[in-house]
């Protein structure tokens, strides 16, 4: 008759978790890029105004018609249109900008 053997047992203080992963490489460093200049900013390129007129209703106040210029962006735009309404001091009163066609 043989003896049977003992089931086999797991010792309580054996750590049964996997052993961590080997941590990832970091990424190389990307390559440099050469380095453009910095553009210069644009400077305000506002023609003159190319027609001005008043209004009997708003007594005191010139409008200025100007073609041109820099849109509500700040990029220059030939079809961008302004209207400046300035007071008989110079202080400007009403601006509205559009783009004509």
């Amino acid at each position: 008759m043989t003896t049977p053997e003992a089931p086999a047992t797991v010792d309580d203080n054996e750590d049964l978790t996997d052993p961590p992963a080997p941590s990832p490489t970091p990424d190389p460093p990307a390559p440099e890029l050469p380095q453009e200049p910095p553009t210069p900013p644009q400077a305000a390129q506002i023609p003159e105004p190319s027609t001005t007129f008043t209004m009997p209703e708003l007594p005191g106040i010139t409008f200025a018609v100007v073609r041109g210029g820099l849109d509500i962006d700040g990029k220059l735009n030939p079809s961008w249109i302004q209207i400046t309404g300035t007071d008989s001091e110079g202080a400007i009163v009403s601006r509205i900008g559009f783009a004509g066609p």
